[in-house]
This record gives structure tokens, C-alpha cells and sequence, in this order.
């Protein structure tokens, strides 16, 4: 639930012109780490994981894709 929380305010946000889709990609992409990693870790595990998510939004064709529709459904 706290997930889908996020994804609708972010989703808010952006609608009202109040986030770039950068600026959504950014704060989704933060917050999975945030999860994922939880707890005190690495500053390293946190970069490792973070670089891994933006390769994966920017070399997935699909997931590109979608990025991509955020700014035109703005």
C-alpha cells in the first residue's frame, strides 16, 4: 500500500506541474532504493543500486518507453 501511496502522489505532483518527469523518475527511483536497501547501508550499496535502476530506465526499451509518456501526459 505504501508503495502505490508514493507512485499516486508523485503521480499528483507531476500532473500539477509541481515535478518535472525527471524530477518523478528521480524521486520513484530514490524511494525504491530507500526500500530496497533499508536500514543503515553502504553509501555504496545505495549508489551501486541507484546506477543500476537509471541504466535499466534508460537501456529497456519498454521502460523507456514509459518514461518518455510521462512528459507528454502531463
Amino acid at each position: 500500500a505504501e508503495l502505490h501511496e508514493q507512485v499516486r502522489a508523485v503521480a499528483q505532483e507531476l500532473r500539477a506541474g509541481r515535478l518535472s518527469p525527471e524530477q518523478a523518475v528521480e524521486r520513484l527511483v530514490d524511494d525504491t532504493v530507500a526500500r530496497r536497501v533499508g536500514g543503515p547501508a553502504p553509501e555504496a550499496v545505495r549508489a551501486r543500486l541507484r546506477a543500476a535502476l537509471v541504466d535499466l530506465l534508460t537501456s529497456d526499451p519498454h521502460l523507456k518507453d514509459l518514461v518518455s509518456r510521462l512528459d507528454r501526459g502531463r
